[in-house]
């Protein structure tokens, strides 16, 4: 049975909306943290939510976007035509739509709707928008199969796509769909990256790269009233730090509290502990292109001693899940099964690729992007050892990285990527010959055929069919080794807002 991912707003919004609800208790119907109880009072409107992250935002300019924390704070600031929740389409900025045809969607807008800037939301606008992003770096993945949009009046447009492209609609409730005001690109240019103006119920104040970001309440926001008046977004890399910010009083909130204090914040009176699955892949990756790992051998042979269970409940202590393959429970039913083996048949791989001595090649890896990124780059480091390889960890700030990645750089690497509702986007941006995001350089025409194959079926679930296989294909020649699965985990501090 298929189980498809929970999307609010964005995708990845699921985050903020889980921390602001352990700080105070959630309205009628709302989600309620996983472990500790909230407080029993009424949810107060006003205050001020900060928040130690351990990402920082490289753009917010989401068509081409480049991190997932990009995705999460700019999902605070638009909004999507269409949302996605429980594997289900809902409205957004769309009041009601249509397929006429295989190829052909038809959208009819809310009325009365502003961006920030205090211009119209209208047909007009979010025909330009689309028109920008389906020719983006990253938006073309999402968009790219648009041929052409149509107006019809200041509230009706229909969209008119080159081919059946199934995931179409849950590619539209994705962060890179998150409508930005034409006037204001015109007006900011190359700048927009930094000046982001959208519908959404927060808008940016200021913004110091490497330091914080703060957002206030959009007083003219079209949904429900958000509680608080200013979210902080504070980056702070050190997990140490971030929890020693927590305690003090300094953060309400934390990403990727240490594993090692869970019992201390679920025992405590003062703080709670936010656990929930959240549908991002985090994985060994192999640079194809490297002198070594182009034969599959010689990636096969790593991907066997990698051990990700031992991974996930010594490094992670638990807080993540064990991954079988890239894609999580979240959006299908796991299927794949891992590349078997132990350090001796490792060896005789490696033997068989001309290399019985092993070798030595770089490791990179950032520091706290990812739950215990580092530390399972060391792990890694120390199981490579058992076969000959030896793995030079290099550590790098998350925008060196990032760069040096799409340069294909790296040797080994170590990698998270946070899913849209539909597996197509993962495989066409991470695995796809002529993606952009391919930052393993990996190249399979099979692989390429069926991801082509998929999104051309009739139904969703003869896509997941095809999507499994490629799963399962991208394991078994080692394309990357996969990890973990991750869970969302935060700490937060009982104290509502002021």
């Amino acid at each position: 049975m298929l189980v498809r991912s929970r999307v609010t707003r964005l995708s990845i919004l699921v985050a903020l909306l889980l921390i602001v609800s352990a700080c105070t208790p959630a309205p009628s119907g709302g989600g309620t943290p996983s472990s500790s109880t909230a407080a029993s009072a009424a949810p107060k409107s006003g205050g001020t939510l900060t928040v130690g992250t351990s990402q920082d935002v490289l753009t917010l300019d989401l068509p081409n976007y480049r991190s997932t924390q990009d995705l999460l704070i700019g999902g605070l600031i638009f909004d999507t035509l269409v949302t996605y929740d429980n594997g289900k389409i809902g409205p957004g900025l769309a009041q009601t739509w249509k397929q006429t045809d295989d190829q052909t969607y038809q959208f009819t807008l809310r009325q009365g709707v502003k961006f920030q800037d205090g211009t119209p939301v209208n047909a007009a606008a979010v025909k330009a928008h689309f028109e920008r992003a389906m020719k983006a770096l990253k938006g073309q993945r999402f968009y790219g199969d648009i041929d052409t949009i149509t107006t019809s009046g200041d509230y009706d447009l229909t969209f008119h796509l080159k081919r059946t492209f199934t995931p179409f609609l849950t590619n539209l409730a994705f962060g890179v769909g998150g409508i930005q005001s034409p006037a204001s690109i015109d007006k900011y240019g190359q700048d927009i990256l930094h000046k982001p103006v959208g519908t959404g119920p927060f808008k940016l104040t200021s913004w110091v790269q490497g330091d914080k970001i703060v957002l206030d309440r959009n007083p003219d926001y079209w949904g429900p009233k958000p509680y608080l008046d200013q979210i902080v977004i504070k980056y702070v890399v050190d997990e140490s730090t971030r929890m020693a910010g927590l305690e003090s009083g300094e953060l309400d909130v934390i990403q990727n509290a240490p594993p090692s204090r869970a019992s201390d914040i679920k025992s405590s009176k003062d703080m709670q502990l936010i656990t929930k699955p959240y549908a991002q892949s985090f994985w060994l990756g192999f640079t194809a292109t490297n002198q070594y790992l182009k034969d599959a051998r010689v990636r096969q042979a790593i991907a066997m001693v990698v051990d990700a269970k031992s991974l996930v409940s010594n490094i992670t202590e638990g807080i993540a899940r064990t991954a079988t393959g890239f894609v999580p429970p979240e959006l299908e039913e796991a299927t794949v099964k891992p590349i078997s083996g132990d350090a001796t048949k490792a060896k005789q791989l490696l033997a068989d690729a001309g290399y019985p001595d092993g070798f030595s090649i770089d490791l990179w890896t950032p520091n706290g992007t990812y739950l215990k990124d580092k530390e399972i780059a060391q792990a890694v480091q120390e199981r490579l050892k058992s076969i000959g390889v030896t793995a030079n960890i290099k550590v790098l700030d998350y925008s060196a990285y990032v760069d040096g990645l799409s340069r294909h750089e790296a040797g080994l690497f170590v990698l998270g990527w946070a899913h849209t509702p539909s597996p197509d986007s993962f495989f066409r941006g991470v695995f796809y010959s002529k993606s952009a995001s391919n930052w393993s350089a990996y190249k399979n025409p099979d692989v390429d055929k069926l991801i082509d194959q998929a999104v051309g079926q009739s139904s969703y679930e003869a896509a997941v069919k095809i999507w499994q296989q490629i799963d399962q294909n991208l394991v078994s020649d080692a394309a990357g080794a996969p990890i973990y699965w991750s869970n969302l985990v935060y700490a937060g501090r009982n104290r509502g807002h002021e």
